[in-house]
């Protein structure tokens, strides 16, 4: 793409993960979609994509080329984020399971789109997992600490103990968000990898109340170079319309690249130096679910790595608990038995 591209879109999705690829998917059935990831391509990768392999894609990170980034919260929590098309569902457990009616219902979702946006999804990359004999052993476990009643393979959230599906197919392969693009037009896609957004480049000529995004500006990722590239949204003939640019690069990604482009506290944009372009809370209030993880082990091993297949899910929905076996080398292993709290 040129410095300046003359092409324009309908829309601009910002960020190539588990939100990004399938709106731009169904987007381009149609309409024009530019779809922009900072990071590269996983297909080719067997840390990625192999089952056996699961978790060591975590185990080496860079500040620019690694396809998980690292980084520590301000009260000193280390944790990692995609940095590859795809997102985190090329790096995660792969476990799904779909949202509470309870939840559907308190966000004001439309439950009857929810369910045809799960089953568009779950036809295409999700799979009942075959269980090992370390998933049995964790499902028992589950279910003698009293998490009942046994559910079987279900994708619903609900009590108790189940299996869920996962994005690891039957010939051990992981699924990806990313594969979601498949079902989109490919002739109304363009998908640019390495490409880090700066900002969103708004219409000047808005009120203060009010504003247009005309496009955005972007850097190559691997900090070889400062030059900055542009791409714009369309303007249909004898229109003051304009498509829009669509943040969907994650918790910590969507709201930095509203505040580099000025949307977000006056205060805290003049300490940065950024101009003001609209004054609002953005980038407040984030909040994670927290969790502990105990060792099932005493020591590491050399197992193969396993994803979690099986969750225990307490009374209320208030508590979710998975095991797997996750790799802290290339060959060592550790069983943590992780227990999060549902909601922050």
């Amino acid at each position: 793409m040129s410095k300046k591209s003359r092409v324009g879109f309908d829309y601009i999705v910002v960020g190539g993960g588990t939100a990004g690829c399938p709106l731009a998917a169904t987007l381009s059935e149609k309409f024009s979609v530019l779809l922009v990831e900072r990071g590269g391509s996983p297909y080719g990768d067997p840390f990625i994509l192999e089952t056996k392999h699961y978790g060591h894609s975590l185990l080496q990170t860079d500040e620019y080329t690694s396809v998980a980034q690292s980084f520590v919260s301000e009260d000193g929590v280390s944790n990692l984020r995609g940095r590859v098309l795809g997102g985190s569902s090329a790096l995660n457990g792969g476990f799904y399971s779909r949202a509470s009616e309870d939840f559907v219902e308190k966000v004001g979702w439309d439950h009857e789109g929810v369910r045809d946006a799960y089953e568009w999804v779950e036809s295409r990359i999700i799979s009942k997992p075959d269980l090992t004999p370390w998933s049995y052993v964790a499902a028992f476990s589950f279910l003698e600490a009293g998490i009942f009643p046994y559910n079987g393979f279900s994708l619903k959230h609900i009590p108790g103990t189940k299996i869920g599906g996962s994005l690891f197919d039957e010939q051990g392969r992981r699924r990806l968000s990313s594969d979601l693009l498949q079902a989109g037009n490919p002739s109304n896609i363009i998908v640019l990898l390495n490409a880090t957004v700066k900002n969103v480049i708004f219409d000047t000529n808005c009120t203060r109340y009010e504003k247009t995004a005309r496009g955005i500006r972007f850097i190559k990722s691997d900090g070889s170079s400062n030059q900055t590239f542009e791409a714009y949204l369309n303007q249909p003939d004898n229109s003051s319309s304009w498509g829009d640019v669509i943040l969907a690069a994650g918790a910590l990604g969507s709201p930095q690249i509203s505040l580099l482009s000025g949307i977000g506290p006056q205060e805290h944009l003049n300490n940065l130096g950024i101009p003001l372009v609209l004054d609002m809370g953005v980038g407040e209030g984030m909040q994670d679910n927290p969790g502990l993880a105990i060792l099932a082990d005493s020591k590491p091993q050399n197992r193969t790595p396993e994803p979690p297949k099986v969750a225990g899910i307490t009374d209320e929905l208030e508590i979710i608990i998975e095991a797997g076996i996750l790799p802290i080398s290339l060959n060592a292993t550790v069983i943590p038995i992780a227990a999060k709290i549902a909601f922050p």
